[in-house]
């Protein structure tokens, strides 16, 4: 209850006195007036958890609950590049308010690493008036013109975020900032194949560091005395024998022959 109490506390103070700083200075309050940087993202936030498909119209509703009097179509006139910067920090101010889980964890197999990281992004379109801010990868069919691609780690130790990071929505997982974000040693990194790199693995291996993934179709493997290993035939003759499960130890990589414990 306590915790709940904490979150409440700290909510409140971002969506509040905190805003109304970031407000001014990300420049999208100009002057001192009735409608602050906070009753803006409450506006929005409240609006959107009620109803996240929510018009203009029902966003001023929400926006009346904090005193907010304002048409439709000023409330439109709101939405500026200095409104989405402010959102942003708002967004950062509350992620870096970050509340852990006890350390203590109870299961064996996560307490061998200081740290067992999930790494993970998402795409949402976006109008495509706002390709040259947030571009995509699409234009036709299905995919928009204009993207927006948020990539987020979590410590499955110690429930720490980190991130979100927002980057255009075109940008490779490879590109982001999840990569370049430096681990504790002795953690554990798991990732999907959008973060695959052999090179990213073996620089985490001579810093004591772990990687956890699914082994990319393309990947060339060799056995542990470099011959090349045909791990197609191998699953087949698997198969045939009914066995379901082998640890192997292989290299990966004509280049970096990466030695690596195959599941």
């Amino acid at each position: 209850m306590n915790l709940l109490k904490d979150v409440a506390k700290t909510i409140q103070t971002i969506l509040g006195t905190k805003a109304d700083h970031l407000g001014k200075a990300t420049g999208f309050i100009k002057r001192e007036r009735k409608f602050t940087g906070s009753k803006f993202i409450k506006t929005l936030v409240f609006g959107w958890m009620q109803k996240p498909e929510a018009t203009l119209e029902e966003l001023t509703q929400s926006g009346l609950l904090n005193d907010v009097e304002i048409s439709p179509q000023g409330l439109d006139k709101r939405f500026t590049k200095e409104a989405a910067e402010f959102s942003q920090e708002v967004l950062s101010a509350a992620v870096a308010e970050v509340v852990k889980a006890p350390t203590d964890v109870p299961v064996e197999l996560l307490a061998r690493f200081s740290a067992v990281v999930l790494y993970d992004t998402t795409t949402i379109n976006l109008p495509d008036e706002l390709f040259k801010i947030w571009p995509g990868t699409g234009g036709n069919g299905p995919t928009s013109r204009s993207a927006l691609k948020g990539e987020i780690g979590f410590d499955l130790k110690s429930g720490q975020l980190i991130g979100p990071f927002l980057l255009p929505g075109r940008t490779h997982d490879h590109a982001g900032q999840l990569p370049q974000t430096e681990l504790a040693d002795e953690s554990l990194r798991i990732t999907d194949l959008g973060y695959y790199s052999l090179d990213k693995m073996g620089k985490d291996k001579k810093n004591n560091r772990y990687s956890l993934s699914r082994l990319r179709h393309d990947t060339v493997v060799f056995n542990k005395q470099g011959e090349l290993f045909d791990l197609s035939s191998y699953t087949l003759e698997m198969k045939k024998n009914n066995i379901d499960r082998a640890e192997l130890e292989v290299l990966l990589g004509n280049k970096e022959k990466l030695p690596v414990r195959l599941f």
